[in-house]
């Protein structure tokens, strides 16, 4: 897991983002303690991986307006695709100035036949390195998870870049805000190392920065302050939907001009170019109130000590408060990640010539090839197009294929983090005591589009932690929602997880001549209904057992008591109804600042 298996204390040691930052309890620690940049414990980060952190910049260019350019739904989410597009590029420039800084010396016309270019001043190299620092910062600020796995696959000269700019300009704020990412602190030992004194500073100089209070909200939750990062997130989403209505550009991929081609080569300049911040902050609230829920398991559930029944039912009115907060907070969860799911579309009726089309186009880029084939011709008949989020109505869609059916004739837009959030969505769903035969059509409809997620030749696709926490759950409760086979089983890939097999010309995948990873198999070919697991999956996601209920081995744990124990809860469904006005990308949104 990216999880750091830190405790979690309550009073942290202060620290600072200056350039004397490496606080007494560092030196304490002493030299055969490890030392790595605090951006090397976000989580997530392994969802990011793929392709787009080792090709050109001007391959990403062309695989991104060829995504945009193409029929929808869209292979990749687009506003994602653009940002790490732009993170790459301003990740690449702070390298290359970084190095130039360190190294003294700058262009001149006689480099070429001495070796060694002109003698930089110490206020060039200055300047270089805070532009390097501007360039690291605004990459963060986009998108911190993405700029994080790829400043981790750039050069380590990166990482002191800010703290060479601090030691001489300490109130440098965008210097501040990256040193914090790249401080050196114990490893695994995050929660202990770090405070959100120095990020609230930054914030009190820099207040209309949504970026900024994400980045605090992460801290929050690492330690445990779940309430105060969705208060922090609640804040961005509130400045995110002001700025979108304020900007004159897309605030949404499908705001943009279409091109008449079915896959045209029109370059979407930056301006027009959508954000994907609000997903990423919806994203962050949604597992935040999933960790409060799950947080509310423990004192809403009986120690197994207490063998008494007469005396549990005595006391059962202690439990009511407790199991109310976790029906709440679970309800808030499934909202928010239906908004996510909401920038996401879905077809049921894809034509394969376009996937075909999709592969060859983007294996020509890849292997830096011009594409000489023609263009497919269009279906009488537009495919259908729902968002993600409508698969999740009380009524889906009644033109879906049977679940066994071929994958190629239907398509789904990717995301790195949608199956972590396809899974948690189901747990919280269980958390809110949905009825178990809508969970089991949910869940139905979670495994459809497990086959589909495929982020060629982009991202490589990985097992989250959210999938082993929910195949544990089906196994400690016996199945409860009663699904015919195992989760493996529906979810299985052997018709191909990766579609670029079927599609590519030479039978092969092209996450293969990419070096990436192919999907691994599932864990089990076969199963018991309740969706089996092995040890070794076991092992991959356990922490300290029954200790923690917002992670992990132990959330199943809690969350599978939860559906045996505890009945149907009462007084959490009747609110007052909250005002709403429509968002410049067309969606409803709760202009109340709270969850429901």
């Amino acid at each position: 897991m990216d999880t750091p298996n830190s405790s979690l204390k309550s009073h942290a040691p202060k620290s600072s983002l200056s350039s004397s930052s490496d606080t007494p309890m560092l030196r304490q620690q002493g030299d055969s303690t490890l030392l790595i940049c605090r951006n090397k414990h976000w989580k997530y980060i392994s969802a990011y991986n793929g392709a787009w952190l080792s090709i050109t910049t001007r391959q990403l260019d062309l695989l991104g307006s060829l995504n945009f350019n193409s029929p929808l739904p869209r292979h990749v989410e687009p506003a994602l695709l653009f940002d790490v597009i732009k993170i790459r590029k301003l990740i690449d420039d702070a390298t290359e100035l970084a190095i130039k800084a360190a190294s003294g010396f700058g262009p001149s016309p006689t480099a070429s036949s001495t070796g060694f270019g002109e003698k930089l001043s110490k206020a060039r190299i200055l300047k270089m390195r805070q532009q390097a620092t501007q360039k690291l910062s605004r990459a963060y600020k986009i998108d911190e998870i993405a700029s994080s796995v790829s400043i981790m696959q750039s050069s380590s000269i990166l990482e002191d870049v800010a703290k060479d700019v601090l030691k001489r300009e300490p109130s440098d704020l965008d210097a501040r805000y990256v040193h914090f990412f790249h401080e050196k602190i114990p490893s695994r030992n995050l929660v202990d190392s770090t405070t959100i004194e120095s990020l609230t500073d930054i914030i009190a100089e820099s207040p209309r920065e949504p970026a900024l209070l994400r980045t605090r909200a992460v801290v929050r939750a690492f330690k445990m302050d779940l309430s105060g990062a969705i208060q922090d997130i609640t804040d961005a989403l509130a400045m995110c939907r002001f700025q979108s209505s304020q900007h004159t550009g897309a605030s949404k991929a499908t705001d943009l001009p279409q091109n008449p081609k079915l896959f045209g080569d029109r370059p979407i300049r930056e301006e027009e170019q959508p954000s994907s911040l609000e997903g990423q902050l919806y994203f962050h609230r949604a597992s935040y109130n999933l960790n409060l829920a799950c947080q509310n398991l423990v004192g809403s559930l009986p120690k197994h000590s207490d063998s008494n029944n007469n005396d549990i039912a005595d006391h059962e009115s202690r439990f009511e408060e407790p199991r109310k907060l976790v029906k709440t907070y679970a309800k808030r969860a499934i909202r928010d990640f239906l908004s996510l799911f909401s920038f996401l579309d879905y077809s049921p009726q894809w034509p394969p010539q376009y996937s075909s089309q999709m592969a060859l186009r983007a294996d020509a880029i890849i292997n830096n090839t011009r594409y000489r084939g023609s263009e497919p011709a269009t279906p009488p008949i537009p495919p259908t197009i729902y968002p993600v989020s409508k698969l999740f109505e009380a009524v889906a869609p009644g033109d879906l294929p049977p679940l066994d059916s071929n994958p190629l004739t239907e398509m789904l837009t990717f995301h790195p983090l949608l199956i972590e959030s396809l899974h948690c969505f189901l747990i919280a769903h269980a958390l809110a005591q949905t009825s178990a035969k809508e969970i089991s059509r949910h869940a139905l409809m979670v495994a459809r589009l497990v086959r589909l997620d495929n982020g060629y030749p982009i991202f490589q696709s990985i097992k989250p932690a959210a999938l082993g926490t929910w195949i544990e759950i089906l196994n400690l409760t016996d199945n409860w929602i009663q699904l015919d086979q195992s989760w493996d089983a529906l979810c299985m890939f052997s018709v191909g997880r990766d579609v670029s097999q079927h599609l590519h010309r030479n039978g092969r995948p092209i996450t293969q001549e990419l070096g990436g990873a192919v999907p691994e198999p599932p864990t089990s070919s076969a199963g018991r209904a309740s969706g089996g697991v092995s040890t070794k999956l076991l092992r991959r996601w356990s922490g300290d057992e029954r200790s923690n209920p917002s992670s992990g081995m132990d959330r199943a744990y809690w969350v599978s008591r939860w559906i045996r124990e505890v009945p149907m809860v009462s007084g959490t469904a009747k609110r007052k109804k909250r005002a709403k006005k429509t968002s410049s990308d067309g969606r409803e949104v709760d202009t109340s600042g709270k969850e429901s």
